[in-house]
């Protein structure tokens, strides 16, 4: 019976690491519609943010999977993974930043028209906005509002807005209200243009954003899938664990688990990004 037990364990866990791999790859074909980049102070997959706690995270699980399977190629995956697990937390901010600005800047644009092309007034245009938005807009404009009443030039405090809302329809905005100071009423069919932009972008971003999300939860399930699985059998079948760190197909579901995980982390970026 629990020769049974063994061989039908192992079964399913290969089972599921082949299945999420499998699964994974063919997400490479599925890819939502293609927004703007956003240009924030968020690392991306260049910049990966290697800091104290990622060495020794590295250093400590390196040394784990070597010990346990004897072997390198296993150890530098898992070392990869760990490196590339910042990255990827930043990218899901940068994710959730882009929609909460798409999702409150639209707002902004159309309090600031409506504003403007009544008293074509910039500043308190800029004034309506930060009383009236929230989120990181609201606090972009409070900022832009407060330079400008300082006394700093236009342009120079619109570039700083642009770089605080951190999407090209914030720089585009900026750049319009420079243009508007010049203008004047001109500039307001832009503006409502410029609003209704933004809303078909925001409407994509919503389908994509959840579309991803329930893609990356069904990833995640299949990915801690195989660690539950192996946890039941080794409560069933104790000799699993001699399976798992002392043979060379146990060693294989291993490497193919973590190989699955990079390539989710990797695949992730190109759906989203492309």
């Amino acid at each position: 019976m629990q020769y049974a037990l063994f061989a039908g364990g192992i079964g399913i866990i290969s089972f599921s690491v082949l299945s999420y791999l499998f699964y994974t790859l063919s997400q490479t074909s599925i890819k939502g519609p293609k927004l703007p980049s956003v240009s924030l102070d968020l690392p991306t997959l260049d910049e990966i943010p290697v800091n104290r706690i990622t060495l020794i995270a590295s250093v400590v699980v390196f040394i784990l999977v070597l010990y346990l399977f004897k072997n390198l190629i296993p150890a530098l995956m898992a070392v990869i993974i760990i490196v590339l697990i910042p990255s990827q937390v930043a990218y899901f901010l940068q994710r959730k930043h882009r929609k909460d600005v798409l999702e409150h800047l639209g707002t902004a644009v159309k309090i600031f028209t409506n504003d403007y092309s009544i008293s074509l007034n910039i500043k308190t245009a800029i004034q309506a906005v930060a009383e009236s938005s929230t989120g990181s807009v609201a606090k972009a404009f409070k900022k832009a509002y407060y330079h400008l009443s300082l006394g700093q030039n236009l342009e120079t405090v619109m570039k700083k807005l642009g770089r605080e809302l951190g999407t090209p329809y914030g720089h585009l905005f900026a750049r319009l209200v420079v243009l508007a100071s010049k203008k004047g009423a001109m500039m307001v069919s832009l503006f409502h243009e410029l609003n209704t932009r933004i809303r078909v972008a925001q409407d994509q971003e919503n389908f994509r954003y959840t579309q991803t999300t329930v893609d990356n939860y069904f990833n995640l399930g299949l990915v801690i899938a195989p660690v539950f699985e192996y946890l039941l059998l080794l409560k069933l079948v104790p000799q699993v664990t001699t399976f798992m760190f002392n043979t060379r197909l146990g060693l294989l579901i291993f490497t193919a688990w973590l190989f699955s995980i990079i390539i989710w982390l990797v695949v992730d970026r190109y759906v989203n990004d492309y």
